[in-house]
């Protein structure tokens, strides 16, 4: 009796032994990255023409492997102009998509430039990030362990690119007539134990001061002024200030602006005269076809709201929660 009971347990023990070995790991979730709007409210071209040619540069890595650097639209340039977005909210453009294993992420960094983008400048620039992105050892891994692992190398990154961002103005000059830089932010996809998470930093302020008129040059997430143009359901236009998410908290929306002297001088003061350019980039991050929702992180109080700015952004962990509950 207790050899016919042992060979039972030992029959269970090596069934479930088995279908332990051969368990399958958490499935790959596929992931696709957006820019699902291009807006302008304050343009590089003259009034006279009233539109931007202007195009995005996209670097980084997936799974441990960098990424073929990639003009968008690989052919041409978007046309912005105040009241037409260069990239339609209706017809959003991917910048990345795939399928993330337990621990694998994506790491792309999101550059804007306004001009034909076939000047020299651009293969020199691209060449100087992706050596910048040597010095974040963390890309060159298959993987990420922990959330403390994601901010490190988000913050490696920031380092290594703001290095050589802080003199952008020296490559591309408005007076030698190359192509102008807009702001540059990164993004980091991450499968964590089977739901995606994402990280998006902008590089910041690169050169001025944070509030006054100064010259100065930033890409931040933060409120805008009431100046973007946009469209209502009547098709009519109105002037409106934009908020670091959409209403449904899936658009996230990073600002590009800056002011600069010019060498033409105000005939009243004598003063040079200063030139704003003003933009904003969107981002939507979709995991097995859902957008993900996001949070801002990194509050710095300004001295007014529009002041304010958030240091990044993540997906929002409360909505998840209450996603995955409702499955």
């Amino acid at each position: 009796m207790n050899l016919r009971r042992s060979r039972v347990l030992f029959t269970v023990a090596a069934f479930f032994g088995v279908a332990v070995a051969f368990a399958p790991a958490a499935l790959a979730v596929p992931v696709s990255v957006y820019i699902t709007a291009l807006r302008a409210a304050q343009l590089v071209a003259p009034k006279a023409s009233g539109e931007d040619p202007a195009y995005l540069l996209v670097t980084g890595a997936a799974k441990g492997k960098a990424l073929e650097p990639t003009k968008l639209p690989k052919a041409e340039t978007y046309t912005v102009s105040k009241k037409k977005p260069g990239i339609d909210p209706e017809k959003p453009v991917t910048i990345w998509s795939g399928d993330l294993a337990d621990g694998e992420f994506a790491e792309l960094t999101v550059t804007l430039f306004q001009g034909k983008g076939d000047d020299a400048k651009l293969k020199e620039f691209t060449t100087k990030l992706t050596d910048a992105d040597k010095k974040a050892a963390g890309l060159t891994a298959a993987k990420i362990a922990s959330p403390d692992e994601q901010a490190k190398l988000a913050a490696d990154l920031l380092a290594a690119h703001r290095a050589f961002i802080t003199d952008i103005k020296k490559m591309f000059s408005r007076a030698a007539k190359t192509d102008h830089y807009g702001g540059q932010f990164t993004i980091i996809v991450w499968n964590q134990a089977g739901k995606i998470t994402n990280r998006v930093d902008p590089i910041g302020l690169t050169f001025g001061e944070h509030y006054g008129t100064g010259e100065k040059i930033y890409t931040k997430i933060k409120n805008t002024l009431q100046n973007f143009q946009i469209k209502d359901e009547t098709g009519d236009y109105a002037m409106k200030q934009l908020g670091p998410l959409d209403d449904e908290e899936v658009n996230l929306r990073v600002k590009m602006l800056e002011t600069e002297k010019t060498t033409e001088k105000n005939p009243d003061t004598g003063e040079f005269k200063k030139k704003v350019v003003d933009y904003v980039v969107e981002v939507q991050v979709k995991a097995e076809g859902k957008p993900i929702h996001w949070q801002l992180g990194g509050e710095k109080l300004g001295i007014s709201d529009v002041h304010t700015y958030w240091e990044f952004a993540e997906t929002k962990k409360e909505k998840a929660k209450k996603t995955e509950e409702k499955k």
